[in-house]
């Protein structure tokens, strides 16, 4: 299913009752001004397009140890990191965890009928069916993305990562919405062991599966790896210079197309 034939409708009249979904942004701490105006930046992108999302309850959390300028909405939630902050990327991979789970466990008290947890990171972007398209199908379980893009922001090019070519969920973490029940949150041993699914995004699907969770694949591309913008984990890490690679050697021709798509994001 390409970008732009996503059947959304009616989605609006069906996602009321939906357990709501809160995407989790651990945000990287601040090391420089410089660093930290363009973390902002991205942070101010992957935002928007969480709030352009067009049917359905959801929050997106934001936690760190610095506060961000963040938009004036009620949606948009910060939550303060009390953890020392990392001097090295290897510990800012820890760091990163540390978050998400006390984003996790914010979420537990603010709904414990349950909700979506969407591992979301801070300078990647959405598109703006998700939301809808979680809450009108609303699996029991949750979903991973199988399909995406790669855009590399130095070049301006556009690559789109799949299950033909590279799944997403191996290249970026956010690939996941586990679905927590008030039966899990009951339960620390199986929130948990569920939590540690998002840990090891790169398998997420199959070690889903081999819990007896089974995840739902949402069925268009559905996210975008934004890379070489010089703020990204990954790239201090050595980690994405295969998605470099990918974004540039299959690169989309068409400029008009390349905005097209974007604009969904």
């Amino acid at each position: 299913m390409l970008v732009n034939e996503i059947d959304a409708s009616g989605a609006e009249d069906q996602t009321a009752a939906a357990d709501p979904v809160v995407y989790a942004i651990p945000l990287r701490a601040r090391t420089s001004d410089e660093e930290w105006d363009q973390t902002q930046r991205q942070l101010t992108r992957t935002l928007a397009s969480v709030l352009r999302q067009t049917a359905g309850d959801f929050i997106a959390v934001v936690s760190g140890h610095d506060k961000p300028a963040l938009p004036d909405d009620p949606r948009v939630i910060w939550l303060a990191a009390h953890t020392e902050k990392p001097t090295t990327a290897a510990l800012g991979s820890r760091d990163k965890t540390m978050k998400r789970k006390a984003i996790l466990e914010y979420a537990a008290k603010e709904y414990p009928k349950g909700f979506y947890y969407f591992l979301l990171d801070s300078d990647d972007l959405l598109h703006n069916r998700v939301n809808s398209f979680i809450q009108e199908t609303a699996h029991a379980n949750g979903y991973y993305i199988s399909s995406g893009y790669f855009f590399d922001v130095s070049t301006g090019r556009l690559a789109l990562s799949s299950p033909k070519n590279r799944p997403f969920y191996k290249s970026c973490g956010s690939c996941a919405v586990i679905k927590f029940t008030e039966d899990t949150l009951s339960k620390a041993s199986k929130m948990n062991q569920l939590f540690e699914l998002t840990t090891r995004h790169a398998t997420i699907p199959e070690s889903a599966a081999s819990i007896g969770f089974p995840l739902q694949e949402i069925p268009f591309a559905a996210a975008v790896y934004v890379l070489n913008h010089g703020v990204n984990l990954s790239s201090e890490q050595g980690k994405s210079a295969t998605q470099i690679k990918h974004a540039n050697a299959h690169a989309i021709d068409s400029d008009e197309e390349v905005r097209r798509i974007l604009s969904y994001f």
